[in-house]
């Protein structure tokens, strides 16, 4: 699995191309997942998806590189959005693969994780 931040962080409508100032929070931040997310990619990416929001109000985590997700690969995505949610920030999912999708149907997460396909 490789987790990157591309050097301008896009989310949705919204562009940011400088770096925030001390007081400033960014509004967004990418993490570019590829590779298959199992028991072995688990922890990298709790890592990396939980010290994102301190930054940066809203964290994408985008899934479209990722050909296999497991339930391990799932838990972190679901403590990330917990996290984010209770303090006030967003966690949302982008363009899952179809094997991922269903992952998230059959575990019934696709419901609180929100989605952009």
């Amino acid at each position: 699995m490789t987790l990157a931040i591309p050097a301008e962080q896009t989310c949705g409508l919204s562009s940011r191309t400088a770096a925030p100032g001390p007081a400033e929070v960014a509004e967004c931040a990418t993490v570019v997942v590829a590779g298959e997310l199992d028991l072995a990619a688990a922890e990298p990416l709790r890592t990396r998806l939980s010290s994102a929001p301190a930054g940066h109000r809203e964290v994408v985590a985008d899934l479209s590189a990722v050909p296999f997700m497991d339930c391990s690969g799932l838990r972190p995505l679901l403590d990330a959005h917990r996290y984010a949610t209770r303090i006030g920030h967003r966690l949302t999912v982008r363009r899952p693969s179809a094997a991922v999708r269903r992952l998230f149907q059959l575990a019934r997460s696709d419901g609180p994780l929100p989605v952009e396909r």
